[in-house]
């Protein structure tokens, strides 16, 4: 199956994807564990996700901002540096959905028939996978993002608009930009990058309705 999955974009159709504008020696690494902790936020959940997902399954983004900020996320975006992580990371969720003691007890998922998931946004030809959708009303939506093969937490952050959302945890550690934590707490944005700017600007407008 993992032969058949190719991300959205490679270096060839996307290259601005794969320019790094910080090194990974420009972002820090802490503790996950201690960084919450420190913090007084409980991580319980996201430990148990991250011990269900496989090597190279990253969350990263809006997740991560929300346990900071003591908001509840809509869905928890998974990032991968592998075809094989995407395809575990499946295979644990569809496997475990049925289990009322699993992180991913009730997630259901969409498949057509060739067992590969639909997303209506995209022709099948492409063969996008990356939605796991319907989601009980006590946990987040599940999003598996294939838009390309990360190298590392630091390219997936390295590739994200505004500052505030430039956190990543392979389940050990956090990554994050320097400023993201002042940023955050001030509630304010700072522009990384804009590789799509429609994209940023969507993401404007909802930052600015969150204040």
């Amino acid at each position: 199956m993992s032969d058949n999955l190719v991300p959205f974009w490679d270096e060839i159709t996307n290259p601005e994807l794969f320019r790094r504008v910080k090194s990974n020696a420009d972002y820090i690494k802490l503790s996950l564990k201690e960084v919450f902790e420190d913090r007084g936020i409980d991580i319980k959940d996201l430990t148990k996700i991250m011990e269900a997902l496989p090597e190279g399954a990253i969350v990263a983004g809006g997740y991560l901002c929300g346990l900071f900020a003591g908001e509840e996320s809509k869905d928890i975006d998974i990032f991968f540096t592998c075809s094989d992580a995407l395809v575990e990371t499946i295979e644990a969720i569809t496997g475990h959905r049925t289990d009322p003691e699993h992180v991913f007890f009730g997630y259901e998922t969409k498949t057509n028939i060739d067992g590969m998931f639909e997303e209506p946004n995209y022709s099948k030809s492409i063969r996008v996978l990356d939605y796991i959708n319907k989601y009980t009303q006590s946990k987040p939506k599940i999003q598996l993002v294939k838009s390309i093969w990360y190298d590392d937490p630091q390219h997936i952050i390295d590739t994200f608009d505004f500052t505030v959302a430039q956190f990543a945890t392979d389940g050990k550690f956090l990554y994050a930009n320097p400023t993201s934590f002042i940023d955050l707490s001030r509630k304010r944005l700072v522009l990384h990058r804009m590789t799509f700017p429609a994209s940023t600007l969507r993401r404007l407008i909802k930052y600015a309705n969150k204040g």
